[in-house]
């Protein structure tokens, strides 16, 4: 399984502590698909190659409430017992919604993808830098058309500037 880690977290009270980040990030490695770590705190350090008792401590540090945690879901603690009844298996609290966020260039990449695809499906081909209504003013620029030309350089105007210039 893999995490998404945000650069965020070192802006988080949870980077007050390096040993507790490092833990809690192990953790979201660690989880599965809804954010559940069902291990024990021993196999925990064994996986992460981390000392039992640093991991310890950190488990104790994201059980408790957080007054600082920029989210107030379960007081601010990054983690929740699965199972009151044993001291060990977590759901990590906010686990689902950043999963579920994209970051800028995810974002981005999915916007690229999408607009190639549908350039191949319409056979239109990107121009750099151009937007269509500049094509359009290019085009009749270039065909001697000074009034298409001017309608299109018109139009790229704020709806202010159009009433001034079509006033001269």
């Amino acid at each position: 399984m893999y995490a998404k880690i945000f650069a965020q977290i070192f802006d988080s009270s949870i980077a007050e502590n390096y040993r507790h980040r490092h833990v809690f990030e192990d953790l979201l490695k660690m989880a599965d698909k809804t954010g559940v770590v069902d291990m024990t705190m021993e196999a925990v350090a064994r996986r992460a190659n981390a000392p039992l008792d640093e991991v310890r401590a950190a488990i104790e540090f994201l059980l408790s409430p957080d007054a600082k945690s920029r989210s107030k879901e379960q007081d601010g603690r990054r983690i929740i017992p699965v199972d009151s009844r044993r001291d060990w298996g977590w759901i990590i609290v906010n686990y689902t919604y950043y999963r579920g966020l994209y970051d800028e260039e995810t974002r981005r990449q999915q916007w690229r993808d999408a607009k190639a695809k549908q350039r191949a499906k319409t056979g239109k081909k990107k121009r750099r830098g151009e937007t269509s209504l500049e094509r359009v003013g290019t085009a009749a620029h270039g065909a001697g058309d000074d009034a298409a030309y001017n309608d299109a350089v018109t139009a790229s105007l704020p709806p202010a500037c159009r009433q001034n210039s079509n006033e001269k």
